[in-house]
Order: structure tokens, then sequence, then C-alpha cells
């Protein structure tokens, strides 16, 4: 793969990453950690990680979240990004496992309580849900922005309803509707206001 020089030079490591040179993508990240910002290199090592991880390359995989590390001692990337892909290929307990790694490392890692708060509020698999535990941790993001994030409030409207607190779900719902139109970010906003139609009707949202 060349290197062109007309593209952005984490864009086109992302590129070379989508494309599966992930040896060229690690050798080109090594060149450039003097120029690009600490947390845009750290992002790209991360996302090497999992591209390792994916490809099945788990050793490679432990050197880059090693060098994410290194650069920022305190990540919690690769726990996230790792949470996001089991969930997303349905291997619910490791992403729950995940999380919750990332935060035992950083308790208010908005990221890892979101991430956790909506798994154990939406899972598809019953062993995994705990309304509870999932309204105290979004209630923990919320918190922490000051109500002021549409994606926190919905998951914790979300969270309510899975406890089985349907009126309060839907008032969040509805604080999480009107933020999110004032920041005209209208896929969120339909999201939110088809899960609100459920909670109106008692039921909680399951992901599919």
């Amino acid at each position: 793969a060349g290197e062109p020089t007309s593209l952005p030079m984490a864009t086109y490591v992302l590129q070379l990453i989508r494309d599966g040179y992930l040896d060229d993508a690690s050798e080109l990240v090594q060149r450039i950690q003097g120029v690009l910002r600490p947390n845009v290199i750290l992002d790209l090592i991360v996302r090497l990680g999992v591209a390792h991880h994916n490809a099945g390359s788990d050793e490679l995989a432990a050197v880059h979240f090693d060098m994410a590390r290194k650069v920022a001692p305190r990540t919690v990337g690769p726990e996230i990004e790792m949470g996001k892909w089991h969930a997303a290929r349905r291997e619910y307990d490791i992403a729950k496992s995940q999380y919750v790694a990332a935060l035992r490392k950083r308790p208010k890692s908005l990221p890892a309580l979101n991430n956790l708060a909506w798994l154990l509020a939406t899972c598809p698999q019953d062993d995994i849900r705990n309304g509870t535990q999932a309204v105290a941790l979004a209630k923990a993001a919320v918190q922490l922005t000051q109500a002021k994030v549409p994606g926190l409030l919905d998951t914790l409207a979300t969270s309510l309803a899975e406890a089985g607190q349907f009126e309060q779900a839907i008032q969040f719902a509805d604080q999480a509707a009107k933020i999110a139109q004032q920041r005209g970010e209208y896929h969120l906003l339909a999201d939110i206001e088809k899960r609100r139609a459920l909670f109106a009707e008692g039921q909680p949202y399951r992901q599919e």
C-alpha cells in the first residue's frame, strides 16, 4: 500500500486498517507518534489492537493494547472497544466483563458507565439484564455530565424502563428528546421517540 500525501495521516492509517494492511498501519503509527496528538495516536493504536484481535492475532492485539497503556496509562480504550466488539457478536458475557474491567480502572469513565448500563438494560439474554444496576450506572453518567448529553439520558430512560419505572423512563426520554432536537441529532431523536412509545405501553426496550 503506497502512502499518499493528499490524505491526513490519521485518515490514511484508518484506511490501512480497514483494508487489512495491519503491518503497514502499525509501522506508520510508530513513525508518526511524535507528529499527531496523543489522543489521536491512542485511538489508532487501540483500533489496531482490535483489528488484530478480529484477525485472530491475540498476541499482536495484546502488544498494541500494552502500547496504548504506555501512551496513556489510565486508558480504558482497549476494554471499551473489545466490549463493543463482543457485544456486536452477541458474546454478552465477555462484553460485560470488558466493561466491568474498564470501570474498575476508571470508575468515572463515561463510555464504560454508559455501555455497561445499556447492556444490562437491553440485552436479549435474560441472565445478563439487571435493571437496578443499569439505573445506578446510567444515573452516575448523567450526573457526571449534568444531564446535558441526550444519549446518556436515553440510556437512563431505557434502564428505568427495564427496572419497571416507566413514568420516570418517559420523563427522561422526553428530556433526552428535547436536547437531541435542540442539537439537531435527529437520528438519535427518532430512536428515543421509538423507545418512548414502548415505555408508554409499559414495555422495556430490547436489542434485537
